[in-house]
């Protein structure tokens, strides 16, 4: 094509996304951030980023802070970075079951297994802390993303991955038994939700002149991200299901009896997209070219059906062939999806971000 920058061939339809690492991080040399001619390139064909590893909770929870947060260095590279190029960014993540410190969980914040202290994210842990775990959900949440707004890159992220891989769909509830789970229960998904709507909702006001808006008079949008449940193997039919149920159907906040704030929808139902917390879902879309690629379309229009904003989240297309062919069956699986996604938003879906998962 005479396309030179690649987000231009897609900027009538959706952002163009790429995720990647900083150098820094894990002393990576492979990693992008660090690397002037990876940036440059970065720079010149996406207009999105996402960190691949620098803001999930195990490298920016920290015990000893008040608000439990402490921005990794390298998070904070990569999101000065994306500030000084005019690069958006999909925040990932706030809540995991995975790269997550367990000491989050723990009586004291000591997480032992085995009699020893662990840092693992898949330890069974001796004790848990049922009682204060979910003020640290929230604390937590807050830390984060008062730091973003104080830090002035409130307008830089555009999008947050609240919660990451919650769904299990061979449980009966079609939720993962992830230590979130089992010490709050299944509604800490209306947790998270809530209390990330409710930081961006407190923050924007409150630093809104530092982006050169007025609290009282002007839209506080651009400085309010928007807030995406994200997961994998989001085509299957019983996965789906599961994620639509417990985002859009389960009344997790009933009446809004169990608990009451101003950026719940008065007229809300009790579940997380009907009273206002949720934006859209991720489709992460780790994929293969020999993947159905109408099953992929259909899942798309089943959750565009459901929530207001879809995003692509972390595509990959892995190579079956072993011969001189396996990049052409590669790249025309790219050409017949990107295709078809360019169809499914001129039919109607609201498809707005498409993010390859890995520069190389």
């Amino acid at each position: 094509s005479s396309y030179e920058q690649l987000y231009k061939l897609y900027e009538d339809y959706f952002k163009l996304g790429i995720a990647c690492q900083a150098m820094d991080h894990w002393n990576d040399p492979t990693a992008e951030i660090g690397n002037q001619e990876k940036e440059e390139l970065i720079n010149r064909m996406f207009n999105s980023m996402t960190f691949g590893n620098e803001l999930k909770p195990a490298y920016n929870f920290d015990a000893s802070s008040e608000n439990l947060f402490k921005v990794d260095f390298a998070a904070e590279e990569m999101l000065e970075w994306a500030k000084e190029n005019n690069m958006k960014v999909r925040g990932h993540v706030l809540v995991w079951h995975s790269q997550v410190d367990p000491s989050i969980f723990a009586i004291d914040y000591q997480a032992y297994a085995d009699g020893k202290l662990t840092k693992s994210d898949t330890a069974k842990l001796e004790e848990t802390n049922y009682l204060s775990v979910l003020n640290r959900l929230n604390r937590y949440i807050d830390g984060l993303l008062e730091y973003t707004y104080k830090n002035g890159y409130a307008d830089v992220i555009y999008a947050w991955d609240v919660v990451n891989e919650a769904a299990d769909e061979n449980q009966y509830d079609g939720l993962r038994r992830s230590y979130w789970y089992q010490i709050i229960g299944p509604d800490y998904l209306y947790y998270a939700f809530l209390y990330a709507r409710e930081a961006e909702t407190l923050y924007a006001k409150q630093y809104a002149s530092l982006y050169g808006l007025d609290a009282d008079t002007d839209d506080l949008s651009s400085i309010q991200p928007k807030l995406f449940y994200n997961d994998y193997n989001e085509w299957f039919g019983s996965r789906s299901d599961a994620i639509i149920h417990f985002l859009t159907e389960e009344p997790w906040n009933e009446n809004h009896e169990k608990v009451k704030s101003s950026v719940i929808n008065p007229d809300g139902d009790g579940t997380i997209y009907g009273d206002g917390l949720l934006d859209g879902i991720g489709m992460q879309g780790h994929l293969d070219d020999t993947q159905n690629i109408e099953q992929y379309m259909i899942a798309l229009e089943k959750y565009n059906a459901a929530v207001p904003e879809l995003h692509i989240t972390e595509l990959d297309i892995g190579r079956t062939g072993t011969d001189a062919n396996a990049n052409y069956y590669q790249a025309k699986f790219y050409y017949e999806f990107f295709s078809r996604l360019i169809e499914e938003v001129k039919k109607g879906v609201n498809l707005t971000s498409v993010t390859l998962w890995g520069l190389t």
